[in-house]
C-alpha cells in the first residue's frame, strides 16, 4: 500500500503532466520527455555588443511547450557575474511591454551594474521571444485610412486591416508569444543557468510576467520586486481603458493645484473652473486651429503635460498663453507624430500577440458605446483611443494556454513599488497587485514614471528595495516614499 505522502506526490505528478499545476521539484521540468534537452543546454558566452562588461549568449526554446519536438525559437540572454565570491544567486531584470522592452531587454540589468546588487547577484537580462536578438515576431505595416477622431467604422476597419497584416506575416507564431510562454522561457533560462531558484525585478508590464511566473513556478522563485505593476484584476482591455482613468486623475490633480494659485495663473479659482478653461480652449481650437494645434492635439497635450508634477507650473503657463492666442505656445504643444507613418514593410508585433492572449469583445457596438462615453468623460490624453476597437476583436485562434489566476504560493513575500501619477499603469493596479500577492507596497506620491527603483534617483525607494534584495528584510507592509517635488510658489 502506498503511503499518503507517496499518493500525494503521484497525484501532483499527474496534474503536472497535464499542465494543471507547475511541477514541484527543481529538476522535474527536465524529466518531462523531450523538454530534457532544452533544460540541459550549456550555452557559450561571449562579450555583449551593447556593453563589454556583460556576456551574451543564445539558447533555444520550443515555440509551443506542449509540443517540444516541434518548431523552435531563439532566446538571447545577457549576464554580468557577481563580483563577490559569496554570491547569493541570479537576479533577472525585465522591463516594459506588453511582452518586453523591444530590443533592449538584455541591456536592462546594466542600470544595476553599479549598485550593491552586483556584489552578490549575477545580473541577468534577456530579450523576450519576439524582440531584439531573440526570434522576432513581425506584423505588416498598414497606413490608417482615417485619423483617430474619424467615424467609428473606419477605426474598426483599420484594426481589422492591422490584424490581417499580422496574420499574413506571423500568423502561425502569434498564439505562442504570450505571457505564459514568457514565464516558461524564464524558467528555462533559470535551469540553463544552473540556478535552483531565481530572483526577479520587473518594471511596467513586465511585472505581469513576473507575477505569472511566480504563480506557475513559485517553487523556483526567491525574492521578487514589481515596479509599477499591472492590475491583476483586469484583462488587457481593462488595462487599456484604465489609462484614460489615470490621465483624468492627473488632470484633476493638476487643476486643483492650479486653482489654489489662481492669482498666479489666472485659469480659475476652483478645479471645475480650471477644467472649464481647458474646455473653452479645446472648443476654440476645434473651430480654428492655432500654430498647427487643433483640438485633438490639445487634448493629447493636456494628458501629457499633467503627468510630471515638477513641470506643472510650466504647463499652466503654456495654457495661459494659449488662451491668449499665442501661436508660439500652440506650436510648442503640437504632438510630434513623425513616427506615426513608416516606410518600413514590417514592424514588431509582440504587443498584438501578447494582448490577444485575452478574449476581447467581438461585437463592435460594445466598443462604439465605450468610445462615445470615453470621448465625453475622458477627452484628455485622447482617452477615446483607450476604448476604441483593437486588433484582438478579430483574433482568429484560441490561445493554447490561458493565463493563470495570479497568486503567491511557494515563494517569499515580495515588494511592489508604484507611483500615484502613473498614467500608463494606474496606481490602483499596483495596490491591487500588492493585495493579491500579500506583498509590501511602496507608494510614491507625485511620481508618474513606470521605472522608479534604480532609475529615478529616489533614495528612499532605492534603500528599501536594495536592502530587501540584499538581505531579505521587508519594507513596512504599506510605506510611502516622497516623490518628485511640485513647483515652488
Amino acid at each position: 500500500m502506498l503511503s499518503r505522502r507517496k499518493v500525494g506526490t503521484a497525484l501532483l505528478a499527474c496534474l503536472s503532466a497535464i499542465g494543471l499545476v507547475a511541477p514541484p521539484a527543481a529538476a522535474s521540468e527536465t524529466s518531462s520527455g523531450s523538454l530534457r534537452e532544452y533544460y540541459a543546454q550549456r550555452p557559450a558566452w561571449s562579450a555583449c555588443d551593447f556593453d563589454g562588461k556583460f556576456q551574451c549568449t543564445t539558447i533555444e526554446a520550443p515555440l509551443d511547450y506542449r509540443r517540444p519536438r516541434g518548431e523552435r525559437v531563439k532566446l538571447a540572454i545577457s549576464r554580468l557575474e557577481a563580483a563577490d565570491k559569496q554570491r547569493r544567486g541570479a537576479l533577472l531584470a525585465l522591463d516594459g511591454g506588453p511582452g518586453g522592452l523591444y530590443g533592449h531587454g538584455r541591456a536592462t540589468p546594466a542600470r544595476l551594474s553599479g549598485t550593491r546588487l552586483n556584489q552578490v547577484y549575477d545580473l541577468i537580462g534577456f530579450d523576450p521571444r519576439g524582440t531584439g536578438a531573440s526570434t522576432q515576431l513581425y506584423c505588416g505595416v498598414t497606413q490608417p485610412s482615417a485619423p483617430p477622431d474619424s467615424a467609428f467604422p473606419a477605426i474598426a476597419a483599420d484594426a481589422r486591416a492591422s490584424w490581417q497584416a499580422c496574420e499574413r506575416v506571423s500568423g502561425h507564431l502569434m498564439p505562442y508569444f504570450t505571457t505564459v510562454a514568457a514565464a516558461r522561457d524564464i524558467d528555462l533560462i533559470r535551469a540553463v543557468l544552473g540556478e535552483r531558484k531565481i530572483n526577479y525585478l520587473g518594471y511596467g508590464d513586465a511585472t505581469y510576467i513576473g507575477a505569472v511566473y511566480g504563480t506557475m513556478f513559485g517553487h523556483h522563485l526567491d525574492r521578487s520586486v514589481l515596479d509599477s505593476s499591472r492590475n491583476p484584476d483586469v484583462d488587457w482591455r481593462g488595462q487599456h481603458m484604465s489609462q484614460a482613468y489615470a490621465i483624468r486623475d492627473n488632470v484633476e490633480a493638476w487643476a486643483t493645484w492650479v486653482a489654489e494659485r489662481d492669482s498666479r495663473f489666472g485659469l480659475g479659482g476652483s478645479r471645475t473652473e480650471v477644467i472649464a478653461t481647458l474646455e473653452r480652449i479645446a472648443t476654440t481650437l476645434a473651430g480654428r486651429p492655432v500654430g498647427g494645434l487643433d483640438r485633438t492635439g490639445f487634448d493629447a497635450a493636456v494628458g501629457e503635460g499633467t503627468i510630471h508634477r515638477p513641470t506643472w507650473d510650466r504647463f499652466a503657463e503654456q495654457v495661459g498663453a494659449l488662451r491668449s492666442g499665442s501661436a508660439e505656445a500652440a506650436a510648442a504643444l503640437v504632438p510630434n507624430d513623425a513616427a506615426a507613418r513608416s516606410s518600413e514593410p514590417l514592424r514588431w508585433g509582440l504587443i498584438e500577440a501578447t494582448t490577444c492572449e485575452d478574449d476581447w469583445p467581438r461585437d463592435l457596438d460594445t466598443y462604439y458605446r465605450d468610445m462615445r462615453r470615453f470621448r465625453d468623460r475622458y477627452p484628455y490624453g485622447l482617452g477615446v483611443v483607450r476604448a476604441q476597437v483593437w486588433v484582438c476583436a478579430f483574433r482568429g485562434y484560441t490561445p493554447p494556454e490561458r493565463t493563470p489566476y495570479i497568486r503567491r504560493t511557494g515563494y517569499p513575500k515580495g515588494v511592489v513599488v508604484h507611483g500615484i501619477g502613473n498614467t500608463v499603469l494606474r496606481y490602483d493596479g499596483g495596490r491591487a497587485m500588492a493585495e493579491r500577492l500579500r506583498n509590501s507596497l511602496i507608494t510614491v506620491p507625485d511620481e508618474g514614471d513606470s521605472e522608479i527603483y534604480a532609475v529615478r534617483g529616489n533614495a528612499c525607494v532605492d534603500e528599501y528595495v536594495t536592502r530587501y534584495l540584499m538581505t531579505g528584510a521587508q519594507p513596512p507592509h504599506r510605506v510611502t516614499c516622497a516623490g518628485p517635488s511640485r513647483p515652488r510658489d
